[in-house]
């Protein structure tokens, strides 16, 4: 998993990345710069004429953490690079054979690429993954074919190729090819993830203009891990007669991965002429549903008031194993209200909600968060949630409204019932709070 980063005069590492409570100062280095003089530029990118460095990326963890695009223009070929224990390397280049080409065999032993899109990611090991188009060296550019490509640490391997059948195919049998892999004319192609061990996760649309989730599995071959419209219990909701269900508003989003391998994805699903929501699970066997919209329960949102339900599902942001926080809409004949939840040991809970006060407030008396969307993020390192939101003071006097980062230790517990509570008891809770609250600390502002 990478996480992007803007690209300018230098791009830099951190190299001492603490945990949370890390008051060292980190150290750092550059890596690479384009023209400044005053910075020394390592050997493998020498260069008489000017070059941007484009779509720069860290890796969550692992010895070769720095991706990004080299652009030198018209003086010379678009190439992807990588940093590998310590050295940059380049892992692919326009109109090059051998290593950085697209490794095809047999009659394609002579293709280049033709265009390759800036985007890569990296899930901290080895591997790196990202799309180009390649063909015959001398045939219109035009003419190359879409694809996806694996890079292992040595040489490229093609994994995925657009209106193509076999084992650059979905692997949902004879007939049934990728017919859209994300937007070319975007930084957005391909929708493709690095996982650990070689894995590779494809978000796509196959024959039938149906949306699917691919797990490419290095030296094995590509699998579906989901298929809507199909009731086939491997790529199915696992929910009665239901199928996954992409259309309107209900929608099957971008699957969300975590640097352990983990696979999220909220989904909509239809049963009987009715239509759903929920958060699953994938690539792990069958899908599997966390949270689910209109249900209470163990998939329902764990509130002391068990009327509430979910009924929108946004963000997902992995936290420790086999746990997420998600933001989602809530809903019950008391009332509504939306926020962010965590989803740990098979149970979920509140984490923070909007116009509550209390344990799921802010933490200031007479101030909720008043934000009515969902969070532009809601983070996740270890098990900690952090979401960035505004407050107001309710009731009257209106005071101005207060702004920041809030952030809340979320402790995991192996049940509702051994519950551990957090070093700082939460406030009582306010109207339609947990039970489970308890394992998370008051909300503070940091």
């Amino acid at each position: 998993m990478s996480r992007t980063l803007p690209a300018g005069l230098a791009v830099a590492c951190a190299l001492a990345l603490g945990g949370p409570a890390a008051q060292a100062a980190p150290d750092w280095r550059v890596v690479a710069a384009d023209t400044d003089s005053g910075l020394a530029i390592p050997p493998l990118l020498p260069s008489a004429t000017g070059f941007d460095l484009e779509w720069a990326s860290l890796a969550s963890g692992g010895n070769g953490a720095l991706g990004f695009a080299r652009n030198a223009g018209s003086a010379g070929p678009f190439s992807l690079w990588a940093e590998r224990n310590g050295t940059l390397t380049p892992i692919a280049e326009n109109m090059a054979t051998g290593a950085t080409g697209p490794g095809r065999s047999g009659g394609e032993a002579g293709h280049v690429f033709r265009t390759l899109f800036q985007k890569q990611d990296s899930s901290g090991q080895a591997h790196r993954v990202f799309g180009a188009r390649a063909g015959e060296p001398t045939q219109p550019a035009d003419a190359a074919t879409y694809g996806v490509w694996m890079w292992n640490g040595s040489a490229n391997a093609e994994i995925a190729r657009l209106n193509t059948e076999g084992a650059l195919g979905p692997g949902l049998g004879a007939g049934v090819v990728f017919t859209n892999l994300g937007t070319t004319t975007s930084t957005g192609y391909p929708r493709a993830r690095a996982l650990p061990g070689q894995r590779v996760l494809i978000d796509a649309t196959v024959t039938g203009s149906l949306h699917a989730v691919i797990l490419h599995q290095g030296g094995v071959g590509n699998r579906a891990c989901l298929l809507e419209g199909s009731n086939e219990p491997a790529y199915a909701p696992g929910i009665g007669s239901a199928v996954f269900y992409d259309s309107g508003s209900y929608t099957i989003d971008m699957p969300v991965v975590g640097s352990r391998g983990e696979v999220y994805v909220a989904a909509a699903f239809r049963e009987s002429g009715t239509n759903g929501r929920g958060i699953f699970s994938l690539c792990r066997g069958a899908p599997q549903v966390q949270a689910r919209a209109a249900v209470t329960g163990s998939l329902g949102p764990g509130m002391n008031d068990t009327s509430y339900t979910f009924s929108e599902f946004g963000a997902i942001r992995p936290a420790h194993r086999d746990a997420f926080y998600f933001w989602a809409r809530v809903s019950s004949p008391n009332g509504s209200s939306n926020g962010g939840f965590l989803h740990a040991d098979g149970q979920n809970a509140p984490v923070y909600l909007y116009n509550v006060e209390g344990s799921l407030g802010p933490g200031y008396s007479g101030y909720v968060f008043n934000a009515t969307g969902a969070p532009t993020e809601l983070a996740a390192p270890g098990a900690t949630a952090c979401c960035a939101r505004r407050s107001s003071r309710s009731p009257a006097p209106v005071r101005p409204p207060a702004s920041g980062a809030w952030c809340r230790a979320c402790r995991r517990s192996r049940s509702r019932s051994s519950a551990t509570p957090a070093a700082t008891p939460p406030r009582r809770a306010g109207r339609g709070a947990s039970s489970t609250a308890r394992r998370c600390s008051t909300a503070a502002r940091c």
